[in-house]
């Protein structure tokens, strides 16, 4: 028993460190190794896997968003060859293999390895809490909490998506008393970093997924009191960090949201989506090649444009102008194959404990 808890302990936690590792990957140069060695390791928890299991008969997944996702990688792919900076695109390439490899490795793992999984993840969590402070108290100048990524933005909705499945236990019915107040300590301090990150977009993200929660708790009939000390929670630690913060949010909302400016709205966005429609009209039908966009975009950028264009900040319009629409096409069927058989998970469900962490998951 010992041995199998320490085997089921320890793939989770390389798991873990895997994700840990590929947060880390900010560019194509030094910061690469490290999504190296989350490749290596979760690559090498699948080799294990079918060694250990040569005798045995190894399901291997095949949803359709799955499939989908392969063809977009083939395309991705295909699109080396007419890339102006090849070796840009393989990198960029690469980076793709681990959803897949991870999606392989969340299908084979058993209820005890997902269990350890969550509880590394708090550790994790706590971690980029750690990160975040110390960006932005400790350092100068201040940074607005990128935490291990290169991007604030990118930093603030992974939180989000750390948080929501926690948010989903907290509501359980199950919980206890000790465990809701170990997991509204968690989503305060999720909260409190995304405010000090000062992103939007991932308080519209995570405002969509308590949506889906609030709904699921209206369907099913199920008292509020404890979805309301949730908002409670989650609005606390995002003020307290606004608060600190001289009220940055506030100040954002007020300058850059609450205007008619569509480039105030979107800071500046909008000069570089004008830049890259242009991209594609020159390039409509196989695009430029993956992970092209900053190479081109100086020869397109708008005189206003503040940003420096490493990426046109939407990944559909950014697929559109790299991969053309074939690109663009499987990229979306993946997203809709995704949506339909997360929704198909959670009608088929039945149990209501099950079907409200599933909708954690899938928002």
């Amino acid at each position: 028993m010992p041995k199998i808890l320490f085997k089921d302990a320890l793939s989770a936690f390389l798991v873990c460190i895997g994700l840990f590792l590929a947060t880390n990957v900010k560019n194509f140069s030094y910061s690469y190794i490290y999504f190296i060695a989350s490749f290596f390791i979760l690559s090498s928890i699948i080799l294990c896997k079918l060694f250990f299991s040569h005798s045995k008969i190894i399901a291997i997944p095949t949803n359709n968003y799955l499939n989908f996702f392969i063809l977009f990688i083939f395309w991705a792919a295909t699109s080396i060859l007419w890339s102006p900076v090849p070796s840009d695109s393989y990198a960029s390439l690469a980076v793709f293999y681990l959803f897949p490899t991870a999606a392989i490795i969340g299908f084979w793992s058993t209820a005890k390895q997902q269990g350890y999984f969550h509880i590394f993840l708090i550790f994790l969590l706590l971690t980029i809490f750690w990160k975040a402070c110390e960006q932005s108290f400790l350092l100068v100048p201040h940074l607005p909490a990128p935490g291990f990524f290169a991007n604030k933005n990118t930093n603030a909705i992974f939180i989000c998506m750390l948080i929501l499945p926690i948010c989903t236990t907290f509501l359980s019915t199950l919980a206890n008393k000790q465990s809701k107040v170990i997991y509204g300590s968690l989503l305060f301090i999720g909260a409190f970093i995304i405010s000090l990150t000062v992103s939007r977009g991932a308080v519209l993200g995570l405002t969509i997924g308590l949506i889906f929660l609030l709904t699921h708790l209206l369907l099913s009939k199920q008292t509020l009191s404890q979805f309301i000390i949730l908002i409670i929670v989650l609005a606390t630690g995002y003020l307290s960090a606004d608060f600190i913060n001289s009220g940055a949010n506030w100040q954002r909302l007020t300058q850059q949201t609450l205007t008619t400016n569509i480039n105030s709205i979107s800071s500046g966005r909008g000069y570089l989506w004008e830049s890259g429609w242009h991209m594609f009209l020159d390039q409509p039908l196989l695009g430029w090649g993956l992970h092209m966009f900053h190479w081109l975009f100086p020869q397109y950028r708008h005189i206003d444009a503040p940003d420096l264009g490493q990426y046109v900040h939407n990944d559909y319009f950014q697929f559109l102008i790299e991969l053309g629409p074939i690109g663009f096409l499987l990229f979306i069927g993946f997203v809709i194959t995704f949506l339909v058989s997360a929704k198909k998970l959670y009608v088929l469900t039945t149990d209501q404990e099950e079907k409200l962490a599933s909708l954690g998951l899938i928002a």
